[in-house]
C-alpha cells in the first residue's frame, strides 16, 4: 500500500470539515460606487472593500474571482483583462477589447502569478495552460514534447500544490454539436518548471461547479449528494457519504444547521476489484476510544487480507499488460472509458483477427458521407492509440495496428496488438 488512511486521519479530517464549512459561501462582487468594489464570500470568510484605481462601472458578473491569502484578482471571461489587488486597491491590467475566448476557464494564483486553463466557451474546447503577464497578457505554457498532450477541458478546477498544477475534471464540447458536452474523466498534472505532463484517469465526473473548497492538501467536491475528496499530495480520490441535513445546509449555505459527516469510506484506486467496508464515524469524539481502536484493528486486518490476495492471484503479471474489453482500457489503477463508436470498434477487433476499413465504416450511420466516415474512423483509432500509449506511459506503444489489406490494397486492415494486451471480461 502506498498510503494508509488511518483512523486518526479520518477523525482529524472530520474535525477539519466542520471547521472549514463555517467559512464556505458563494462568491459575488458588489459595486458600491464608481470607485469601490465589495467582494463577498470568496476565499472562506473573506469580505472586503477594494478601491478601483481607474474608477469605472463594469458588468462584474462577467469576471471570475481567484486568489489566496495574499492576493486576489478579478479575471474577465470576455477579454484579456484582469484586476489585481495590492493592499486595499485593485489595479487594472490588460485590455478590455472583447474576444469571447476565455469563458468557463479554470484559474488559480501560484507564487504571485495568475494561471488559467482551458475554457473558450461553447464553440470549441482548448487545452491551453497559460499565465498572466502584466505587459503581454496571457502567455501559453509550452509543455514538454516528451510528455502526453494536455486534454481539452472547460469548467475544470485548477489547484496548485508545491510545484504541480492539478487540472481536475471539467467538460468537453462535442466536435459536431458544441452545445452537447461530455465529462472529462481525468486529473491532469503539470509541473510548470520542467513543463512535464501526467494524466490520470478517474471514475468520477468532477467540474468547477461541484468544487467546494480545500482543506490542507485535500480538495472537496459535492457530486450527486456525495462528497468527493482529492488528496493533492498522494493523488488519491476518496468518497464520503453525508447526511441529508448536511447536504441541505451546504446547498443553502445554512452552515449553522450542518450535522457533519456521518460515515466515510475509502476508495483505493490501487485495487480495482476491491472496496473497503464503510466505517461509521460518530459526530461526538468523546468516549469513543474503544470504537476507534476496534475500527483501526479491522482496517489493518482488511489491508493485510487485500495485500495477501493481491500476491496470490498474481497481479504483478497482469500489471505489465494493458487490459482491454469492449468498454474500456485498464492499466494498473488507471483506465479509459470508450465512447459508443470506440466501444463498437473495439468489440469488432476483439472478435476478429483483423478487419478492413469498409467493415469499420459499416458501424457508422448510413446517412453519413464516406469522407466523414473515414474521418470519424481515423480519429477514433488515433484517440484509442493515444489513450493506450498514455496509460502504458510509452509514446511508441500501439494498440490498434494498421496495414494495407492484402486482399484489396485500396483498403486498410486493422488488428489488435494482442502480444501486449490482455482481453478481459469485466
Amino acid at each position: 500500500m502506498t498510503q494508509r488512511f488511518t483512523i486518526i486521519t479520518i477523525i482529524a479530517f472530520t474535525i477539519a470539515i466542520n471547521s472549514a464549512l463555517a467559512k464556505h459561501g458563494s462568491s459575488r462582487i458588489i459595486q458600491i460606487d464608481s470607485a469601490r468594489l465589495k467582494i463577498e464570500g470568496s476565499l472562506g470568510d473573506f469580505n472586503r472593500v477594494f478601491y478601483l484605481r481607474g474608477p469605472e462601472l463594469r458588468g462584474w458578473n462577467e469576471f471570475n474571482i481567484v486568489g489566496n491569502d495574499s492576493c486576489i484578482a478579478l479575471v474577465s471571461e470576455y477579454a484579456s483583462e484582469v484586476y489585481i489587488s495590492k493592499g486595499d486597491s485593485l489595479f487594472k491590467q490588460g485590455w478590455s477589447d472583447l474576444h469571447y475566448a476565455l469563458q468557463h476557464s479554470a484559474y488559480a494564483i501560484f507564487q504571485g502569478r495568475i494561471y488559467g486553463f482551458g475554457g473558450y466557451g461553447y464553440w470549441t474546447t482548448k487545452n491551453i495552460l497559460r499565465y498572466w503577464d502584466q505587459l503581454e497578457g496571457w502567455i501559453p505554457v509550452v509543455t514538454s514534447e516528451d510528455s502526453p498532450t494536455l486534454l481539452p477541458s472547460h469548467n475544470a478546477t485548477l489547484l496548485f500544490t508545491d510545484s504541480t498544477a492539478h487540472i481536475i475534471g471539467g467538460e468537453v464540447s462535442d466536435s459536431r454539436n458544441p452545445f452537447s458536452r461530455k465529462p472529462n474523466y481525468t486529473i491532469q498534472k503539470v509541473n510548470p518548471r520542467n513543463r512535464s505532463v501526467q494524466i490520470k484517469q478517474i471514475h468520477h465526473s468532477l467540474n468547477n461547479d461541484q468544487f467546494l473548497f480545500t482543506i490542507g492538501d485535500s480538495a472537496l467536491f459535492l457530486n450527486n449528494g456525495d462528497l468527493i475528496i482529492y488528496d493533492l499530495k498522494s493523488q488519491k480520490l476518496y468518497e464520503a457519504q453525508i447526511s441529508q441535513e448536511f447536504y441541505k445546509a451546504l446547498k443553502h449555505d445554512l452552515v449553522s444547521e450542518k450535522n457533519g459527516l456521518v460515515r466515510i469510506k475509502k476508495s483505493n484506486e490501487g485495487y480495482n476489484s476491491f472496496r473497503l467496508k464503510e466505517f461509521i464515524i460518530q459526530k461526538k469524539l468523546d468516549d469513543n476510544s474503544i470504537l476507534y481502536l476496534f475500527i483501526a484493528i479491522a482496517f489493518f486486518v482488511v489491508m493485510g487480507v487485500l495485500l495477501r490476495r493481491r500476491q496470490l492471484i498474481g497481479f504483478s503479471t497482469q500489471d505489465s499488460l494493458l487490459n482491454v474489453n469492449a468498454k474500456r482500457l485498464i492499466h494498473g489503477s488507471n483506465q479509459y472509458v470508450f465512447t459508443s463508436i470506440e466501444s463498437a470498434l473495439m468489440a469488432l477487433l476483439i472478435e476478429n483477427e483483423s478487419v478492413n476499413s469498409a467493415t469499420v465504416n459499416s458501424l457508422l450511420p448510413d446517412e453519413i458521407s464516406l469522407s466523414h466516415k473515414n474521418k470519424i474512423r481515423n480519429e477514433s483509432i488515433r484517440k484509442i492509440n493515444q489513450q493506450a500509449a498514455t496509460l502504458m506511459q510509452d509514446d511508441h506503444f500501439v494498440l490498434i495496428k494498421s496495414e494495407k489489406d492484402k486482399s484489396d490494397l485500396r483498403m486498410t486492415s486493422y488488428s489488435l496488438n494482442k502480444e501486449e494486451v490482455c482481453v478481459i471480461d469485466i
